[in-house]
């Protein structure tokens, strides 16, 4: 009995005295192996020494970014994985993980970076097409949010998305003619429906055709009554034209709304300013 009590100190004591990482190999292989056990602060630790003897080391950063990425501490995370990124460009890996954490910080053009290095390391640009149309739409780079949207739809003619994607970029680049010329053709090869005539009615009006825009919003009305937004696209193409009766109809129009809670569409003041237009 007394020589299992001395092993089993023996034992302690030997676990007691077990030696602290210190050099930079010792520590890289303790971060690790916490990183791999999911123990990201104890990583963080160890890895974040390594860091401090060794600044520019490849895993030791990379690790140390994993580290706080799993933690979702994003902004610690893309810190250390861009300084990675600074000092071993183009590689695949850490542009795999930026990429994920500037589409969360909503980091826009870093996203676009990130794509490009996986772009050139491997990935087709197709897989990407939707992605990079949205983030240069948000960073109102509206050419080449224009240019992905029609790329999408030269690879997917047949979803009709991409039609009114299409129609609603070349808008946004001052290319209304495109915008209707594409909507025509999806009408053509879809048939009249209800969301392609009412964006071409929208096109029609930036065009300043608005006779034939009215009638399009009229035929949808019609056929359509209980769409409060086919009534609104109505009373608006109805109060820009310079003709009184058309604007008191709108009016009437914006008025039978009234009740209704629409505060996203701003009813009141839509009300206030046409009626200033009428005063006589």
């Amino acid at each position: 009995m007394r020589r299992t009590c001395v092993l089993i100190l023996l034992v302690l004591v030997l676990i007691g005295c077990s030696p602290e990482p210190e050099s930079f190999e010792e520590l890289m292989i303790a971060g690790k192996k916490a990183f791999i056990d999911e123990q990201y602060a104890e990583a963080r630790g160890y890895l974040g020494r390594a860091v401090a003897e060794q600044p520019s080391d490849h895993d030791a950063l990379y690790y140390l970014g994993l580290s706080y990425s799993r933690d979702f501490l994003l902004d610690s995370a893309y810190f250390f994985l861009s300084r990675a990124n600074v000092l071993y460009p183009q590689e695949r890996e850490i542009n795999l993980e930026l990429l994920t954490l500037a589409r969360a910080l909503k980091d826009n053009k870093s996203a676009i970076r990130a794509i490009r290095v996986l772009i050139a390391t491997g990935d087709p640009e197709r897989q990407y097409y939707e992605t990079l149309a949205s983030l240069y739409s948000r960073e109102h780079n509206l050419p080449n949010a224009y240019h992905y949207v029609r790329l999408l739809l030269k690879s997917e003619p047949e979803n009709i998305k991409w039609s009114i994607g299409v129609a609603m970029a070349a808008s946004n680049i001052d290319s209304v003619h495109i915008s209707l010329r594409v909507l025509d053709s999806a009408i053509e090869k879809f048939g009249p429906l209800p969301e392609l005539r009412s964006n071409r009615a929208t096109f029609l009006v930036a065009a300043n055709k608005f006779a034939e825009a009215e009638q399009e919003m009229r035929e949808l009305h019609a056929e359509d009554t209980t769409s409060i937004p086919y009534r609104i696209n109505l009373a608006n193409v109805l109060a820009t034209q310079d003709d009184q009766q058309k604007k008191e109809e709108a009016l009437g129009i914006y008025q039978s709304l009234l009740s209704l809670d629409l505060k996203d569409f701003k009813i009141d003041s839509l009300i206030s300013e046409l009626e200033k237009e009428l005063e006589p």
